[in-house]
């Protein structure tokens, strides 16, 4: 006997809600029997987080009166029913596709927007700036809150080479140890070494995964980095030597050249792209029915699966709801921390 499909999306996730929210209206109850598809995928660094909706246009209100504009404001909440909502996406549309037939419409936003001018192209130098200052800087002509802790580290100089801000701004992060995104208005800074640190929000087994792949290397993976820096005031290079901690067998060394005005700066430097370097030896995607707490830069515990157990973070989310398959969430993670075993 088949199953019939549920009529809505709401009927397809009978133990969670959702909410859409556009141009600050909420738009779940005239949207919901039309909608048969969202999707928000959420990355710690390096892109923008994206919503795509897609819908049924069966009277073509779509082209009409239900025309949404770029730049308009896009909200996404979800949460188990009887439980506050989350809300996972803070977004503008970016484009509109028109399908047919049978006529469908798809929407798609993403978290930088276009209202902000974050992707113009703007050379600018900075001296003598510390790396918050020059993201207040940032932050404050894009009328933006600067969130994260973010050190006092001390740049004698750098220059925007007629990079966008985004651009700019993760190539400072990656350089001195961060995680960089625009998000809900906000110009986030992680720290990626505390987010190493930080202990799992919630405990998962092997039970509660549909899909798992993880990849233990060693090629890629290095035991040291070596820097070579011109330093400005003594007129001559520097040399400094960085080891890692359990790397298992790799004997690899990471070689790094730049340009560095101070041994703060270089050390910073270093320690960062030996990090990096070393951050996806262990790493994996894996799927699960849908939790909205599992967003990018979150941990969590992993159990009952031997030396795979210990504390993950997450890179990615992509949070997944259809009338036919409901509500999924599938991550890209990593391993921060293997789990203490007794002797």
């Amino acid at each position: 006997m088949a199953v019939e499909e549920p009529k809505s999306l709401q009927q397809a996730i009978p133990r969670f809600q959702y909410a859409l929210v556009m141009r600050g209206k909420d738009v779940t109850a005239a949207l919901d029997p039309y909608v048969t598809r969202i999707e928000f995928r959420d990355n710690i660094e390096g892109e923008s987080d994206q919503l795509d909706i897609d819908v049924e246009d069966v009277d073509g209100r779509w082209r009409e009166a239900w025309y949404p504009s770029k730049g308009d404001a896009l909200l996404l909440s979800l949460g188990r029913r009887a439980e506050p909502m989350i809300t996972l996406a803070t977004t503008e549309i970016d484009e509109i596709r028109f399908r047919g037939p049978p006529s469908t419409v798809s929407v798609r936003a993403l978290s930088t927007g276009i209202n902000g001018g974050y992707r113009t192209r703007e050379p600018r130098p900075f001296e003598n700036m510390t790396l918050k200052q020059i993201a207040q800087h940032v932050a404050r002509r894009r009328k933006l809150t600067l969130v994260g802790t973010i050190r006092d580290i001390r740049i004698d100089r750098v220059t925007q080479y007629h990079e966008r801000d985004v651009e700019f701004l993760a190539r400072l992060a990656r350089e001195y140890g961060y995680a960089f995104k625009i998000t809900g208005g906000k110009l986030v800074f992680h720290a990626l070494d505390a987010m190493r640190e930080q202990a799992g929000i919630l405990t998962l087994t092997e039970a509660d995964l549909s899909d798992y792949e993880f990849s233990d290397q060693i090629k890629d993976v290095a035991s040291s980095v070596e820097s070579r820096y011109h330093d400005p005031r003594k007129k001559r290079l520097i040399r400094r030597r960085h080891k890692a901690e359990g790397v298992g067998a790799s004997t690899d060394t990471l070689r790094l050249r730049t340009r560095a005005g101070t041994p703060d700066m270089a050390r910073h430097r270093t320690e960062a792209a030996l990090a990096r370097a070393n951050d996806d030896r262990l790493a994996g995607s894996l799927s699960l029915r849908g939790n909205p707490r599992l967003v990018s830069g979150a941990s969590f515990t992993l159990e009952g699966m031997g030396k795979l157990d210990g504390t993950w973070l997450i890179r990615a989310a992509v949070h997944r709801i259809t009338r036919q398959t409901g509500y999924a969430t599938n991550l890209q993670v990593r391993q921060t921390k293997p789990a203490r075993r007794q002797s």
